[in-house]
C-alpha cells in the first residue's frame, strides 16, 4: 500500500515467532543454523527436542529428489488450489520451504505440490503420520512443524536388535503397502515397475488394508524405481535403496509396512 516495511534476516536482530514488522507478523520460520524459529520471548528448545505432528502443520521443508542436473518450476497449493504456498524453480538436490496460510497458520487438511506435470499430495492434518524422512513421490522431508507439537521428529522408531533388520542395500526385493485412504473407499491399484512393461500388483484396495508384492527383475528385484496407481494418481517409490526407505516411510497415500531388501533382509 505504497510502504516499505524493513526486516534484518541476517540474525543480527532479534526474530521469531510473534516478531510484528509494520503491518506484518512472523508466524513461522527457519534458519541455517537453528533450524525452525521459537516464540519470541520463549527460550529455545533443548537439543533434538521435537514431536508427533500434532494440530495440523503450520511449515515444511522439502528436498526435492530429483536428479541434481534437474531443475524445475514447483508450485505448492492447498487442497482447493486457491492459496499458493510456494512457486519458484528448485534444482535437484536442494531443500524449499513454505509456510500455512489458513487460520493460525496452518495447512489445511491437505497440500498439493506440482512438478514436471505430476500432482503429489500431501496430509497436513495430522491426521496420517508425517516426519522427518518422509517421502511423498519425489520429495522428502527434511524439517517442519506443527501447531502443537512444534518440531517434527523423524519418522519411524529406532531398529531392533542387530540381525533383525537392516538398512535397505542391494535393491528391494518384496515390499508391503497399507492404502491410506478412508475406509469406506475401495479403490483400483496397479503397481508396476519403472518402465511399465511388468506388473508387480493389480487388484482392488480398500482404505486401511494392505497389499504385497515382489520383484521381478533379476534376482527377483524390481529395478530402480516402481509406479503405483490409483484413483487417477501416479506415486513413483525409489527401490534401489538409493534413497531412504523403511517400515513407516510414507509415499502418497501409502505407507510401508513391512519390506525386504537383497543383501539387507528386513526393513527396519
Amino acid at each position: 500500500n505504497g510502504t516499505e516495511t524493513k526486516i534484518h534476516t541476517s540474525c543480527s536482530q532479534p526474530i521469531g515467532v510473534g516478531s510484528v514488522f509494520g503491518d506484518f507478523e512472523v508466524t513461522a520460520g527457519e534458519s541455517e543454523k537453528g533450524g525452525p524459529l521459537c516464540r519470541i520471548g520463549t527460550p529455545p528448545p533443548p537439543d533434538g527436542e521435537c514431536a508427533e505432528c500434532e494440530g495440523g502443520l503450520t511449515s515444511l521443508t522439502l528436498k526435492y529428489l530429483a536428479d541434481p542436473s534437474t531443475t524445475d518450476h514447483i508450485v505448492v497449493t492447498d487442497k482447493g488450489g486457491k492459496k499458493v504456498l510456494f512457486d519458484d524453480t528448485v534444482t535437484g538436490g536442494e531443500t524449499f520451504s513454505f509456510v500455512g496460510q489458513d487460520k493460525g497458520g496452518k495447512m489445511g487438511a491437505e497440500i498439493k505440490v506440482y512438478s514436471n506435470g505430476t500432482e503429489t499430495k500431501i496430509h497436513t492434518s495430522c491426521s496420517q503420520p508425517i516426519g522427518v524422512g518422509s517421502v511423498f513421490g519425489d520429495f522428502e522431508v527434511t524439517a517442519g512443524e506443527s501447531e502443537k507439537g512444534g518440531p517434527l521428529c523423524r519418522i519411524g522408531t529406532p531398529p531392533p536388535p542387530d540381525g533383525e533388520c537392516a538398512e535397505c542395500e542391494g535393491g528391494l526385493t518384496s515390499l508391503t503397502l497399507k492404502y491410506l485412504a478412508d475406509p469406506s473407499t475401495t479403490d483400483h491399484i496397479v503397481v508396476t515397475d519403472k518402465g511399465g512393461g511388468k506388473v508387480l500388483f493389480d487388484d482392488t484396495v480398500t482404505g486401511g488394508e494392505t497389499f504385497s508384492f515382489v520383484g521381478q527383475d533379476r534376482g527377483g528385484k524390481m529395478g530402480a524405481e516402481i509406479k503405483v496407481y490409483s484413483n487417477g494418481m501416479e506415486t513413483k517409490i525409489h527401490t534401489s535403496c538409493s534413497q531412504p526407505i523403511g517400515v513407516g516411510s510414507i509415499f502418497g497415500d501409502f505407507e510401508v509396512t513391512a519390506g525386504e531388501s537383497e543383501k539387507g533382509g528386513p526393513l527396519p
